[in-house]
């Protein structure tokens, strides 16, 4: 073997062992192995200016020797023209967390929910984030679709695994007497039959007998308050903070002798449509050519028509 092929040999040797020692050794990083976002449910229902409520957890186990973070996110699609409300979130740092770094500015508070960041507080281990979600005072009867995911350290690096749906159906509450029912207070005086149906005592529909009237000039014999139920036998429904009247229009008729009128300066007849609400109403019966005014008919509130005599109202 010559000379000058051996140092060659050497050479190519020399630069294969600084070849592998130049290599680079990986650093440590966290490794997501699993995550999830999940809801106590995938559907509520509410009133118009009312709340939904759902449970949201947050779950991700990491690897290696540092710690990774999530962020929810939350978009929504609602009627056309009402604005979604933004969720908010809720947590209890000691009965809703493992393992995680809790905000203190938001331990305890109602906070928005988009934007709720959780990050791990141990490496290698696994991190649980149980949070408390509203939607407040929907405007609108209709659908509202929230896509809720989670994000890593930008809002376009969605976690694979973990967008979901929350849709709540929003109806407007019955606040008309369709379908339902009424108690009626009827009396020969009007303090009677006012001061009965504001304490809520027991409908009257008692028969009452008047001398009869003249047509020129018929008076009042008879008066009659009403308390309306809707068809789910409410009196008034929730809205929001408060509460909203059940309310109706109905249709009185006279069946024989006797006229009716839906105010005290109303001109009697056969028949009279009272706007009546659960915050006041009031219907007056006059004598004209009136023997005996016996008795009172059951509502029919397909039609809201009083009519007949004598029977008693369920």
């Amino acid at each position: 073997m010559s000379t000058k092929t051996f140092f060659k040999r050497m050479s190519l040797g020399l630069i294969a062992a600084l070849g592998f020692g130049l290599l680079s050794t990986p650093t440590a990083q966290a490794v997501r192995i699993t995550s999830s976002l999940t809801l106590s449910s995938a559907t509520a229902t509410a009133n118009t200016f009312d709340s939904a409520t759902v449970t949201l957890t947050l779950r991700q186990t990491v690897t290696e020797d540092a710690v990774d973070s999530m962020t929810v996110r939350v978009s929504c699609d609602g009627p056309v023209g009402a604005t979604c409300p933004t969720l908010q979130g809720y947590q209890d740092e000691l009965a809703d967390t493992s393992n995680v770094f809790v905000a203190t500015a938001r331990d305890g508070v109602w906070a928005d929910l988009s934007g709720w960041s959780e990050t791990a507080s141990l490496a290698s281990t696994s991190m649980r984030s149980v949070i408390s979600v509203k939607g407040v005072q929907f405007p609108a009867a209709g659908t509202y679709t929230y896509t809720i995911y989670a994000t890593g350290a930008s809002a376009s690096s969605v976690i694979t695994g973990t967008s979901t749906t929350w849709t709540v159906t929003v109806t407007s509450p019955s606040t008309n007497a369709t379908n339902g029912s009424a108690f009626v207070y009827i009396s020969s005086d009007t303090a009677t039959a006012s001061q009965r149906r504001a304490l809520h005592q027991s409908a009257t529909d008692s028969a009452i007998v008047a001398t009869r009237g003249l047509a020129a000039t018929p008076a009042p014999v008879g008066f009659a308050h009403l308390v309306l139920k809707n068809s789910a036998g409410e009196t008034r429904v929730a809205s929001g903070s408060g509460f909203l009247a059940v309310q109706d229009s109905v249709t009185v008729t006279v069946a024989g002798p006797g006229l009716v009128m839906s105010t005290a300066t109303g001109t009697p007849s056969k028949s009279a449509v009272m706007s009546v609400t659960n915050a006041r109403s009031k219907l007056h019966l006059s004598n004209r050519n009136v023997d005996n005014l016996q008795r009172w008919n059951c509502w029919n509130y397909d039609t809201h028509i009083l009519q007949g005599l004598n029977n008693s109202c369920d």
